[in-house]
């Protein structure tokens, strides 16, 4: 699963829906839509990384924290700044760890 944090202070999330979903995949969206979402929102807005001179890696382990929490994992991340090195967006694709 991937999703994309955007906009005002990189707080707008969303889902990147993948064409090929499967009914685990469903739930795994729905599950991280109940659990990671707003955690998610309300830590960007708290973090403010689109200011000038963001540090990434604060941006990662927020993100990272919030999705352990839940028993997800990152699998893969990119970070897009602007003249500023302000952070304008992020994409993770993610997995669930749950057994």
């Amino acid at each position: 699963m991937k999703f994309k944090l955007s906009g005002v202070l990189c707080s707008k999330l969303d889902i990147i829906d993948d064409a090929e979903q499967t009914p685990g995949h469903s739930r795994e969206m729905t599950r991280f839509r109940h659990e990671c979402y707003e955690p998610i929102v309300k830590a960007m807005i708290k973090l403010r990384p689109a200011d000038k001179y963001t540090d990434l890696s604060e941006v990662w382990n927020t993100v990272n924290n919030i999705l352990v929490k839940h028993s997800y994992k990152i699998v893969n991340s990119e970070f897009h700044t602007d003249e500023r090195d302000g952070l304008t967006d992020a994409e993770f694709e993610i997995t669930s760890i749950e057994e």
